[in-house]
């Protein structure tokens, strides 16, 4: 069965796709990543604070116009690709990446926040060595800018060096493109052996008893390594290391005392780090802040232990936390939850 609408209808095998990869927490997590697919001068693209794992029609998926959404990479429209809508639809947005799907020539192109891409991307030493690790892969290497409109421009001054079917993005993730869903799968697969770090089972560290609880509200997650073992835990507060972080998360997860958990509570920190305790969450915490914080967990235990990540910039934190887009994912993913 395909899912049809007065426009192109949706293939199947980009919906499979979609939600096989928006299943796995090693790619995608909560409403992070998206997928699109091309007929001709019209789109599907993801709708903006959705999520892959529930990818099962135009619910999830917002029809744009190809040209109308590459117009706004120059300066045409507000950067949201609204404008570039063939429909109505007053409730979904296309995804904020919606521009370098438009530009990308391959009919179908996925982007997702892959740990190991993650891994590799926030180390020098990671970067320094994909060169070897992706060789004879058609790819490009794009710097860290800021998602949307100034991402594309940097991913389409990288096509000037060539055609690619993989991007790996500096502390963000990865771009595979391809002309089939069945290509496209195979090339995720390659690329993710291809990165294959040590794995977590080598690095976990024991978590000491908590103790009670301060604040009724909060509780003990299984992600006590980051606060248990000290490399781990100043990679941690040193910053965040990736878009979704700081959009759901805030910049870094402060640290204090078991007697100061109350005091975070109120400062509305959804998460803190007890040294040698564990991490402490709110109640209150949504779907996707916990999923975030399963993928830092899983991205720092990864992470080579002679390696040293490099957080985001301040500067590009405060352009994440004052965007209206991403106000926007953080709302609709509380109405999700």
């Amino acid at each position: 069965m395909t899912m049809t609408s007065s426009r192109f209808p949706i293939p199947d095998e980009f919906l499979v796709l979609s939600r096989r990869i928006g299943a796995d927490p090693m790619l995608v997590q909560a409403q992070g990543g998206n997928s699109s697919v091309k007929d001709g001068s019209t789109m599907w693209v993801k709708a903006s604070g959705t999520e892959l794992s529930r990818a099962y029609g135009s619910e999830s998926f917002v029809h744009v116009d190809v040209e109308l959404a590459k117009a706004e990479i120059d300066g045409a429209g507000d950067g949201t690709c609204r404008n570039a809508m063939t429909g109505n639809d007053q409730v979904l947005r296309p995804s904020i990446e919606t521009p370098f799907h438009a530009l990308l020539p391959q009919r179908y192109v996925f982007h997702y926040h892959s740990v190991l891409s993650l891994c590799h991307s926030i180390c020098e030493e990671g970067r320094s060595c994909l060169d070897a690790k992706l060789f004879g892969l058609e790819w490009h290497w794009v710097p860290y800018l800021k998602p949307g409109v100034p991402l594309t421009r940097a991913i389409r001054d990288t096509m000037e060096r060539g055609v690619a079917d993989v991007f790996v993005l500096g502390n963000h993730g990865l771009i595979v493109c391809g002309e089939s869903a069945a290509q496209v799968s195979d090339l995720i697969d390659e690329v993710e052996v291809r990165l294959q770090l040590p794995g977590v089972e080598a690095q976990k560290v024991e978590a000491k008893d908590p103790g009670p609880m301060a604040g009724e509200r909060f509780r003990y997650p299984g992600a006590s390594s980051l606060a248990c073992d000290s490399l781990l835990r100043s990679w941690v507060t040193l910053g965040s290391y990736y878009p979704d972080h700081v959009v759901f998360l805030g910049p870094s997860l402060p640290v204090v005392t078991l007697a100061d958990v109350e005091t975070a509570r109120n400062a509305r920190w959804p998460a803190v780090i007890v040294p040698d305790a564990g991490i402490y969450v709110t109640n209150s915490a949504s779907q996707s802040q916990l999923a975030m914080l399963e993928c830092l967990r899983n991205v720092m235990l990864h992470i080579p232990r002679d390696w040293n990540p490099v957080p985001l910039a301040r500067d590009a934190e405060m352009e994440l936390l004052d965007w209206d887009a991403e106000e926007y994912r953080r709302q609709l993913a509380k109405r999700l939850n």
